[in-house]
């Protein structure tokens, strides 16, 4: 006769020291199936399937999961809440196989057993509602997998001293809830659970240092780095004490030294109160024009230097928040395609080897998005890479083929040192559109102002239809920058620098706090009407000024006819 007692009573002594537990239990399957006793097979085979799983061994854990449904089918166990238990383990190993429509086969079978079967509360259904949840957020259905948690939240708040796997729930629903940007909900149950889990007397539980990072990240993301890094701190004495120093460890180690990394170069960037660009300047003054000077004198006519490009610093608009990504001293070194082939892979060397700090600031915290930005770069692939085109636009179709934002990225920033070769003279190319081509987009522009702002707008307060109110309203300021940035010569940039760069022009400086206002006053109210007819007023009056048009009226679907026959 089979001991199963014995047998699991020095199982719970091996998972201390797991040495030899596989043949253990394998051993015991073999011994239990000699004794004829399928109700041990059973036990054990569901512990060696779970240990199968974690050890990546999925073809042995499939066999398992094939012999525990064949026994319970022998032991006439089919439809009972002991065999839903069974099939919520072998579920569990599929969805860990990435296996998702057999696992949520088998979960969908197991939630109509327990419906029918299992009196609530009970933790095994909080524990298929948590499984579930996980299945639905490894197959991106977040909210599915958010509306799980919650309601294995309200299953395991009816069960007697389970503070702790609230307090789990809150970390599971934390992270949901962050990777669904709702921050605010997301921190609330990171915070709970926090507090449970630090009200523990004595040794806190394994699971609260995935709740501290939690925390930690999403602070991280708000911009609160002290607390951040108080998060990922004390993380990482939870995790040494509980786990000792691996990857957990390590990863946890990684996210903190980035947080102290994002701190360290706002601090020196608010201190120093310089710009990145006048950052990159004093970086190439200070090393990288000495080492052009000392190393390639023979090409220094050739070679052109400067920062140019992606990033709000080439705009000028980076302050500390800016530093937390694709920030620090470095700048770009332009070739053509000959000097290049001869000389590229020389001068990358020497460019990296240039000291990575520099007054102060940290090395360039590049991430894959920024890769390529500074160094030293072939023009043609720079203007290709930039223009998102095979081509520099030359006629009237090639230039509307181009994104405006891309053609504001392609000649910001600042040059350091010029040169003769082709960078600049397509830099002069692309500096603005020509005159025909402006006067088709501004002529663009203006239509879709008078369409939005001045027609359709009061169309749809008339219908009391006030979302499409909103949406008109939205186009309304978005048509209005980019005529603004038209009629200041200077292309619309990416959508989140196109208030700040309206700060910098030199023509219709009062469009940008009426275009503010319109959007904080009620879409109901009278106001945004006169607001949207003095915004016209101004464009009309500015026209007017620089001779696209000779007429008064502020109606912008009449001055796009005039600009056009004026153009």
């Amino acid at each position: 006769m089979f001991d199963l007692q014995q047998f699991l009573n020095k199982l719970d002594e091996m998972y201390n020291n797991p040495a030899g537990l596989e043949d253990y239990l394998a051993d015991g399957v073999k011994d239990a199936e000699k004794s004829q006793d399928k109700g041990a097979m059973l036990v054990i085979l569901n512990e060696l399937m779970g240990l199968y799983r974690v050890t990546s061994k999925y073809d042995k854990c499939t066999a398992c999961a094939d012999k525990i449904l064949e026994l319970c089918k022998d032991l006439g166990l089919e439809g009972t809440v002991n065999f839903a238990t069974a099939l919520l383990n072998i579920a569990t190993a599929y969805r860990v196989m990435k296996r998702y429509n057999e696992a949520e086969n088998y979960y969908s079978q197991i939630k109509k057993i327990f419906d029918e079967k299992l009196p609530l509360p009970d933790y095994r259904m909080a524990t298929l509602h948590n499984n579930l949840s996980l299945l639905y957020s490894e197959t991106n259905r977040l909210d599915m997998a958010k509306d799980e948690l919650l309601m294995a939240m309200d299953l395991i708040k009816s069960l007697e001293n389970s503070e702790i796997e609230i307090a789990i729930t809150h970390t599971n629903l934390g992270n949901i809830c962050f990777a669904l940007h709702q921050n605010d909900q997301a921190q609330e149950h990171m915070l709970k659970a926090v507090d449970i889990f630090e009200s523990q007397k004595g040794e806190k539980d394994a699971h609260y240092p995935s709740a501290l990072s939690g925390l930690g990240e999403l602070y991280f993301s708000k911009g609160e780095l002290e607390k951040s890094a108080a998060c990922y701190e004390k993380a990482l004495d939870e995790i040494k004490a509980h786990y000792g120093i691996n990857d957990y460890y390590n990863v946890t180690l990684e996210n903190l030294n980035l947080v102290k990394d994002t701190l360290k170069r706002q601090r020196a960037v608010a201190l120093s109160k310089l710009k990145g660009l006048d950052i990159s300047q004093k970086y190439y003054e200070t090393y990288g024009k000495k080492m052009l000077e000392e190393k390639y004198g023979n090409y220094l006519d050739r070679i052109t230097v400067g920062l140019v490009g992606e990033g709000s610093e080439c705009l000028g608009f980076d302050d500390e928040y800016s530093s937390d990504h694709d920030f620090g001293p470095s700048f770009c070194i332009w070739l053509d395609d000959d000097l290049y082939d001869e000389i590229g892979d020389e001068l990358k060397s020497d460019y990296d080897n240039l000291p990575k700090e520099f007054m102060g600031f940290s090395a360039r915290n590049t991430t894959v998005n920024g890769k390529n930005r500074v160094g030293v770069l072939n023009t043609n692939q720079f203007y290709k890479s930039i223009l998102e085109r095979d081509f520099i636009p030359y006629s009237d179709d090639e230039w509307h083929s181009v994104e405006e934002k891309f053609l504001c990225t392609a000649t910001n920033g600042r040059i350091f040192k010029s040169s003769s070769n082709s960078f600049e003279k397509i830099r002069r190319h692309l500096s603005y559109y020509p005159h025909n081509v402006k006067i088709q987009k501004l002529a663009i522009a203006l239509g879709n102002m008078a369409q939005t702002g001045q027609v359709n707008f009061s169309r749809m307060l008339k219908r009391k239809d006030f979302a499409s109110a909103h949406l008109c309203i939205n186009e309304f300021v978005k048509y209005t920058i980019n005529c603004v940035y038209i009629l200041n010569n200077t292309y619309t940039p990416y959508y989140k620098w196109q208030f700040k760069g309206m700060k910098n022009f030199d023509n219709m400086k009062d469009v940008q706090n009426l275009l503010e206002s319109i959007m904080d006053t009620d879409i109901r109210s009278g106001e945004i009407k006169e607001k949207i007819e003095k915004v016209c007023d101004l464009v009309a009056a500015e026209l007017n000024r620089q001779k696209l048009s000779s007429i008064t009226d502020n109606f912008l679907e009449f001055q796009k006819e005039e600009v056009l026959n004026n153009g």
